[in-house]
C-alpha cells in the first residue's frame, strides 16, 4: 500500500537561496547553514515538520522525472527505482514527520542508585532528564550506486534533528543530481538544507571546511581520507564501508529458495550495492547441484536471456564497466555458467555466475561491485569461515543454513555488520 503523506504545508516565507555552483561558495555555503543553526530557528518542531514533507513531496511530484533520470544514469527500470530508492525516501519522511514530536521530546531518567546519598544529603527532590538537541551542521558524502537513498536518506534525520546538512551528489550520476538541483529551491529551504554537485574534487574543498557531523558511503580507501580529514576539527564521522559480502551454503540448503535470492540480490542495481552477495561458499561437493538450481532459477528470471531483459540496470560509468568486464576477463569460458553477455556501448553486463573459483582469484581479491557471482568451492565450512576472518568485515553475511550449530558459529565467530539467515532477504 502507498505511503499517505500527510497535508503539504504552505513553503517558509523566508526562503535563502545560495545557488552559486558547484565549485565555488563553499564557505559560503557553510557559513549560511551555520547561522541558521546559531539563530535557533531549527529547534521549531513545526518548522521540521514541513521540511519534511516538502522533501516528501519533491520525490512525490516529480516521480516521472526521477525515474527518467534514474533510466539514463542507470538503465533502471521504473520498478526498481521505487523499490530502491523514491518509495523509501518518502517513507522515511513520513516516518520522521509522524515520530519527531516524540523524539524532541525531553525523557525523565531514573536517578542512579550511586548518587542515592547526594540525593538524601541535600534533601530535596533531584530529578533527572535528557533534553535531545540539535547537534550542529552536518555533511554528507553520498556514493554513485544509490544517489537518492544514500544522500538524502541521512539528510532527513539531520532535518527531524534540527540540524542543517548539505548532500553532496556524485558526478557519476548527473542526470540525477542535475535535477535534484533544480527542484531543491523550489522545494526546500536552503538555509537549512542543499545539496552540491560537482567532480570528484569538491569533496576535498568540503572537507577542508569544519563541520559537526561527516556521514560518508562508499571504499574503504576515500573513507580514510574522510577519516583523517574530519580528525583535523576532531568531527565525529559515519562511516558505511564497502566490502566483501560472502554467501555461505550447506547441504541442508533449500537451493531453490537461496538461489532465487541471491540472484535477485546480486542482479539488482547491476550488482552495485555494497551489500550485495559478493561470492558464494559451498562444500566442493556439492557445488554441482548449487550449478543446477542457479540454471533453473536463471532461466526462470530470464526465459528469453539477460539481453532482452527490460528490468536489468546497467553499470554507471565506463570505468566502473571495465573494472567488472578485466575482472570477468580473468575467468575461463568453461566457468561459465550462466550470463556473461556484454555491451560496452550500453554498459550492459548480465548477470553471471561463474564455478570454480579459488581463494586466490583476482575475484576475491577486490569487491566486484557488479553482477559477476564467483561459486567458490572449500573443503569445509570452517575454511570459508577462516577465509571470511582474515579479512575485513564485511557489511553483510548471507548465511543459508538450517543446522543450528553452523548458524551459530557463523553468528558468533564471524565480524559483520548484519547477519541474513536464511529466512530473511539477502538484501
Amino acid at each position: 500500500m502507498a505511503t499517505v503523506i500527510p497535508l503539504r504545508p504552505n513553503p517558509p516565507e523566508d526562503i535563502t537561496s545560495v545557488r552559486d555552483g558547484p565549485t565555488s561558495a563553499h564557505k559560503t555555503m557553510r557559513d549560511t547553514l551555520g547561522a541558521t543553526f546559531k539563530s535557533g530557528r531549527t529547534l521549531d518542531i513545526a518548522y521540521r515538520k514541513t521540511e519534511l514533507i516538502q522533501l516528501a513531496y519533491l520525490f512525490k511530484d516529480n516521480e516521472a522525472r526521477f525515474n527518467e533520470a534514474f533510466k539514463a544514469d542507470f538503465g533502471r527500470h521504473e520498478l526498481e527505482t521505487a523499490a530502491l530508492e523514491i518509495n523509501s525516501i518518502i517513507d522515511e519522511c513520513v516516518t520522521a514527520w509522524k515520530n519527531v514530536d516524540k523524539w524532541a521530546k525531553s525523557k525523565k531518567i531514573p536517578f542512579a542508585s550511586t548518587f542515592r546519598a547526594m540525593k538524601f544529603s541535600i534533601r530535596r527532590t533531584i530529578e533527572l532528564n535528557i533534553h535531545p538537541q540539535p547537534k550542529g551542521v552536518g555533511l554528507v558524502i553520498g556514493p554513485f550506486n544509490y544517489p537518492v537513498r544514500s544522500s538524502i536518506g541521512p539528510m532527513i534525520g539531520a532535518i527531524a534533528a534540527g540540524c542543517p546538512c548539505v548532500a553532496r551528489m556524485s558526478e557519476l550520476t548527473p542526470n540525477i543530481s542535475d535535477l535534484l538541483a533544480e527542484l531543491w529551491p523550489t522545494y526546500m529551504d536552503q538555509a537549512y538544507t542543499q545539496v552540491v554537485n560537482g567532480r570528484t574534487t569538491e569533496i576535498a574543498a568540503l572537507l577542508d571546511l569544519q563541520w559537526d557531523h561527516i556521514v560518508f558511503t562508499g571504499s574503504r580507501e576515500d573513507g580514510k581520507i574522510v577519516a583523517q580529514a574530519a580528525a583535523k576539527y576532531l568531527t565525529p564521522t559515519t562511516l558505511e564501508l564497502g566490502g566483501q559480502c560472502p554467501v555461505f551454503i550447506d547441504t541442508d540448503t533449500d537451493l531453490k529458495i537461496a538461489t532465487r535470492r541471491i540472484l535477485w540480490a546480486k542482479a539488482i542495481n547491476a550488482g552495485q550495492s555494497h551489500t550485495a552477495p559478493n561470492h558464494v561458499f559451498v562444500l566442493a561437493d556439492q557445488q554441482d547441484k548449487l550449478l543446477d538450481a542457479f540454471r533453473r532459477t536463471y532461466s526462470e528470471f530470464y526465459p528469453g536471456g539477460a539481453e532482452q531483459s527490460q528490468s536489468i540496470s546497467h553499470i554507471v560509468a565506463d570505468s566502473h564497466f571495465e573494472h567488472v568486464k578485466r575482472l570477468f576477463d580473468e575467468v575461463e569460458d568453461e566457468d561459465v555458467v550462466c550470463g556473461g553477455e556484454t555491451d560496452a556501448s550500453r554498459r550492459f553486463f548480465a548477470p553471471t555466475i561463474v564455478r570454480n573459483v579459488g581463494l586466490g582469484h583476482p575475484l576475491m581479491k577486490t569487491e566486484i561491485l557488479g553482477p559477476i557471482l564467483p561459486i567458490v568451492p572449500v573443503r569445509d565450512y570452517q575454511e570459508a569461515l577462516d577465509y571470511t576472518n582474515s579479512g575485513d568485515s564485511p557489511l553483510a553475511l548471507h548465511v543459508y543454513v538450517k543446522n543450528a550449530e553452523l548458524k551459530k558459529r557463523s553468528q558468533y565467530h564471524l565480524r559483520a555488520h548484519k547477519h541474513v539467515h536464511t529466512r530473511d532477504l539477502t538484501y
